[in-house]
């Protein structure tokens, strides 16, 4: 076995000593080996190198991308806001109406000043004023319908009592007229005059607390 080892040794060294022999003799030979081994060589390393490189470019790529993506929705959502606050700013006079129209809570106080200017200006006078038990704040078993009934008379001549009555139908804060009444009366000294009496409801917001 140590023998079969010792030729097969001897033969293959010998093959090399040929193929080296054939490489030292022929230049040209030589330097087209050595130039592929080294374009060989270039490329392998190349690879190796180049690999890492382009994988980081692409990952670069794709986070410059999404990041880009990111800004263009933080611009679009920066403009939005600068519109929403804009629209703000501008209809900000008709929130403040808009409360004024539906307040929270009944506010009966700024109903019955609203009442009694309206009756200044039309030159009638109020006789009396009324309003239902309603629910102010808290929580309630009851159901709560957001609404004040009142009703109150008003005295005057029938052109001031028109004026007053329109005047009510068109109130910034919304009543709903469910009845009016026209009477005519006449006084101890046998003077007649002329009563208006409404009833309806007025709307309000209502918060439980």
């Amino acid at each position: 076995m140590a023998q079969g080892w010792r030729k097969d040794y001897l033969r293959y060294k010998g093959f090399f000593l040929d193929i080296l022999a054939i490489y030292n003799s022929k230049p040209n030979l030589k330097a087209y080996l050595e130039l592929i081994l080294s374009l060989g060589t270039i490329i392998i390393f190349s690879i190796y190198a180049i690999k890492p490189t382009i994988l980081t470019i692409v990952e670069l790529n794709n986070e410059i991308k999404s990041k880009e993506n990111t800004v263009s929705l933080l611009t679009q959502k920066i403009s939005n806001l600068k519109i929403a606050s804009n629209i703000l700013q501008k209809e900000s006079q008709n929130l403040e109406l808009i409360d004024k129209a539906i307040p929270t809570g009944a506010n009966v106080e700024q109903l019955v000043k609203q009442i009694e200017k309206i009756a200044f200006d039309s030159s009638v006078v109020i006789r009396n004023f009324s309003s239902a038990n309603i629910f102010l704040k808290g929580s309630s078993d009851k159901k709560v319908e957001n609404e004040l009934p009142v009703s109150f008379s008003v005295t005057g001549n029938y052109q001031s009592l028109f004026l007053f009555l329109q005047t009510i139908e068109n109130l910034r804060r919304p009543f709903r007229i469910d009845s009016f009444v026209f009477n005519s009366n006449i006084t101890a000294d046998n003077e007649k005059f002329i009563v208006l009496t409404i009833s309806g409801n007025v709307p309000y917001e209502y918060e439980e607390k």
